[in-house]
């Protein structure tokens, strides 16, 4: 994982600090609320999700629950790296195409009505 880098000679992050300062408005003590309605929303929605394999913030029991509830659900699991992939190798640059290309074909294929959302895909 990359947080710092180099420049002048001196190191500074590769993300954005100040994204700390939403973290401080979360209370901890209350319970997480269940996203799944959100996630379910999705159906129909082409869907790809990408996940760092050292990542603690989402494990591979919601994956798998993710999977079950989607079957259709494009996974790719970066090893080596944690929240969020920096996704700079070839081949997973490659495969994110791959699924770009998939959302393409499948909006070529179902055309949305002029007016009308575009239709669901699953």
């Amino acid at each position: 994982m990359r947080n710092f880098e180099e420049r002048d000679g001196r190191l500074v992050p590769t993300y954005d600090p100040a994204l700390a300062h939403n973290l401080a408005a979360v209370d901890v003590s209350r319970p997480i609320p269940d996203l799944w309605p959100q996630f379910d929303a999705l159906a129909g929605v082409p869907l790809m999700l990408i996940r760092g394999v050292n990542t603690d913030l989402l494990s591979s029991e919601t994956v798998t629950a993710m999977r079950e509830r989607r079957p259709d659900l494009h996974v790719m699991e970066v090893p080596g790296q944690g929240h969020a992939p920096l996704l700079m190798e070839d081949d997973i640059i490659a495969r994110v195409g791959q699924f770009a290309a998939l959302c393409d074909r499948l909006r070529a294929a179902n055309p949305p009505e002029p007016g009308r959302r575009p239709p669901q895909t699953t």
